[in-house]
Order: structure tokens, then sequence, then C-alpha cells
């Protein structure tokens, strides 16, 4: 059962990283991120995520290295058709 506490502990970060970004802090929401990808480096979902904050956040280089970086680790990814 520890390893469905941590998964459902990283959803609800996850969770929070995406709201935080919607909400407009995205330096919050790149931090979360930051957090969650040292968990797990090649989450393309997170990789994404903070990209969109990036992005939200007026820094679009920063953002397109994040999603090189997901198209690297999940080529079949669909999300990553739509930017």
């Amino acid at each position: 059962s520890g390893m469905a506490l941590q998964q459902s502990g990283t959803k609800a970060r996850f969770a929070r990283a995406q709201v935080l970004a919607w909400s407009g802090d995205h330096a919050g929401s790149r931090r979360a991120y930051d957090a969650l990808l040292v968990l797990e480096p090649d989450n393309a979902d997170y990789l994404l995520g903070r990209a969109q904050a990036w992005l939200w956040g007026g820094e679009p280089a920063r953002a397109l290295a994040d999603i090189r970086a997901a198209r690297a680790v999940a080529p079949g990814y669909a999300a990553l058709d739509e930017l």
C-alpha cells in the first residue's frame, strides 16, 4: 500500500501543479513540476505541464525545451501533436 499512497500523493501534486498554472501562478507551478520531475524525469505529462507553465509565463524558449524533452521520451504521445 506504500506504493499506492505514493501514487495518490503524486497525483495530488500533479493536480496542484496544474491548478497553479491555470490560476496564474506560473512560477509556483514550475516549482511543483520541478519536484515531480525529480521523481519521474521521463514523465511526458509533467514535462508538458511545465512547458505550459513556461509558455503562459511568457518564456516560450524554455517551453520548447520541455516539449522537445517530452517528444524524446514519448514520441507517440498524442497531446504533443496539439502543440
